[in-house]
């Protein structure tokens, strides 16, 4: 997960007097709650839960005692798997609202002394993210190809477990475009798929732009 703070060029409202910033363990002494956007407070009544309907509600949530407040993925996604299934990470599912929105939920929770955690998912992408594109495209053995995990064969890893069992018969799925099947531990719908990320420089400006957990790092 993420500690966000607000973006350095949209902070000068900000009121950070109530956050130490000085303690590296502040995590230890700290009131977590955690929200999903689009099932917490719908402002606009189109059904769906938004930044503007939890900023609103953030009065309530600082009565409750809380001191950092943990998002579940809010980014661009097909939600094929509740938004875990990312498609972009620098951007906002417009369901849940702008970028503006998003900042000001940050500023605003600042303002109570509120901390933002977020998930940071680099591990396993939608199949409509560009890495993806750019991987299945891309000849075997190249950074860009391993970027996710492939294979000739849908019997390697024979040892490990399938864990939807009531939708999923094999790890691996074939991709018609890259000709090899690819890696996945949740769902074989194509738009999950498993990030491999080598180590690689590019690798490296992936996570440090994207936002990870249960991540499978490919052993050297």
């Amino acid at each position: 997960m993420c500690h966000l703070e607000a973006d350095a060029d949209h902070s000068e409202n900000v009121n950070f007097a109530m956050i130490d910033r000085n303690n590296p363990l502040w995590f230890k002494n700290v009131v977590i709650y955690e929200a999903h956007v689009k099932a917490f407070f719908d402002s606009n009544k189109d059904g769906i839960g938004d930044f503007a309907g939890l900023t609103e509600k953030l009065d309530y949530l600082q009565d409750l005692g809380i001191t950092a407040l943990w998002l579940l993925p809010f980014y661009p996604s097909p939600l094929k798997d509740d938004g875990y299934d990312i498609s972009r990470y620098r951007g906002i599912n417009p369901d849940y609202g702008t970028m503006r929105d998003f900042r000001r939920l940050v500023r605003k929770c600042h303002d109570r002394g509120i901390r933002l955690i977020t998930e940071l998912v680099i591990n396993h992408t939608s199949d409509q993210h560009r890495w993806f594109q750019r991987a299945r495209e891309a000849k075997p053995g190249t950074s860009a190809r391993n970027f996710y995990v492939w294979s000739d064969t849908d019997k390697k890893f024979a040892d490990a477990r399938i864990i939807f069992t009531d939708t999923e018969k094999s790890n691996w799925t074939w991709d018609a475009v890259a000709k090899a099947y690819y890696w996945h531990r949740f769902y074989q719908d194509p738009r999950r798929a498993r990030c491999a990320l080598p180590g690689s420089d590019a690798a490296r400006r992936g996570q440090s732009m994207a936002g990870g957990r249960r991540i499978l790092f490919r052993e050297r």
